[in-house]
């Protein structure tokens, strides 16, 4: 997902902490919560936000989640502009979000190089959060 508003933040989500039930056994509800845990953090910094998915799903997938994301997150128009998706093999700016998530992924793996990722774009990064375990802070 691709915020375009406010300064640089990102989520960590450890999949292991999450108790769920239907987090887990639902890919959809997993993922529209996630969305909504996103947009909660970068809240106070959002300002006629563009939102941009990767269009990986049906239509319909992401017709649910713009309703979803405006009900749940109780945003007015000032807040987000706009919700779409995009085909990231036809959008750069995806393209560089996605390798930095998964930059920002590896620094919370168990692999040998973690450091070395999130090193160099760790200074780009305003606030960075960590779920579940900065949701109550």
């Amino acid at each position: 997902m691709l915020v375009k508003s406010g300064p640089e933040q990102a989520v960590v989500m450890n999949k292991e902490k999450i108790t769920g039930p239907r987090l887990i056994s639902d890919k959809n509800s997993f993922y529209n919560y996630s969305c909504k845990l996103v947009l909660q953090y970068a809240h106070k910094s959002l300002h006629e936000a563009k939102i941009i998915f990767d269009r990986r799903g049906p239509r319909e997938f992401y017709k649910h989640l713009r309703f979803y994301l405006r009900d749940k997150c109780q945003f007015d128009h000032t807040k987000i502009k706009k919700i779409s998706s995009r085909d990231s093999k036809k959008d750069k700016p995806l393209q560089i979000v996605d390798m930095l998530a998964g930059a920002i992924g590896r620094a919370y793996s168990d692999k040998s190089d973690k450091k070395d990722y999130i090193t160099v774009i760790r200074p780009k990064i305003v606030n960075l959060f960590l779920f579940p375990d900065d949701l109550h802070k």
